[in-house]
C-alpha cells in the first residue's frame, strides 16, 4: 500500500511539473481521471492518430478502444472552461492557429495558455451529451463531413439549433 501511495504522489508531481494541475484549492497530490469522449452521431471516441506523442498530429474521431489514445483529462482553466489533455501525449486539444474559421483543423500541440487550447460543455438537443466549445470562437467540435468512419478528422464549426432533424454530429458525451 506504501508502495501505490508513493507512485501516486509521484505521478501528481510529473503532472503539476508539467503545468497540467488544476484550477483552484485542489491539493497538487489529487489523482487524475481520464474519459473517452463519444460522439452521440457516429458512436465513436476522440483519438490522437496512432498514439502520436508528435505535435501537430490530428485528432480524429476512432471506433472506441479505451487506449492512451482515447483518454482525456480535463484541466480546468476557469469555472466553466478547461483544457483536454490526452494521456498519450500529455498534449492538449487545439484549434489550429487559434483560427476563427469553419472547418479549421484540429490537432494534439503542446499545452499553453490559449483559449484556442480550452474548451466548454453548453447544452445541445440531446440530454447528457453536450456540445463541446472552443472558447476562442465559440464554435463546436465535430467530425468532418459529419462522417461515420474511423479516422475522419476533427473540425470546429458553427453551432446549429442542433434540433430533432439535425445528426447531432457536435454532440459530445464524457465517458
Amino acid at each position: 500500500m506504501h508502495g501505490i501511495r508513493k507512485i501516486v504522489v509521484a505521478m501528481a508531481a510529473i503532472v503539476a511539473g508539467a503545468g497540467l494541475g488544476t484550477v483552484g484549492s485542489a491539493p497538487a497530490h489529487a489523482s487524475v481521471t481520464y474519459h473517452q469522449i463519444r460522439s452521440w452521431h457516429s458512436g465513436k471516441c476522440i483519438d490522437v492518430d496512432g498514439a502520436s506523442q508528435r505535435a501537430g498530429t490530428v485528432i480524429q474521431q476512432y471506433t472506441c478502444n479505451g487506449t492512451v489514445a482515447q483518454q482525456w483529462t480535463r484541466v480546468w482553466t476557469s469555472p466553466i472552461h478547461f483544457k483536454l489533455v490526452v494521456a498519450a501525449s500529455g498534449m492538449c486539444m487545439t484549434v489550429d492557429n487559434a483560427s476563427q474559421a469553419n472547418a479549421a483543423g484540429i490537432h494534439q500541440q503542446p499545452c499553453g495558455t490559449g483559449f484556442h487550447q480550452q474548451f466548454s460543455t453548453p447544452a445541445s438537443g440531446v440530454p447528457d451529451w453536450p456540445f463541446l466549445v472552443a472558447r476562442h470562437s465559440g464554435k463546436g467540435v465535430f467530425m468532418g463531413s459529419e462522417s461515420l468512419l474511423d479516422r475522419a478528422p476533427l473540425v470546429q464549426y458553427e453551432l446549429d439549433a442542433d434540433g430533432p432533424d439535425t445528426l447531432h454530429s457536435g454532440d459530445w458525451q464524457f465517458q
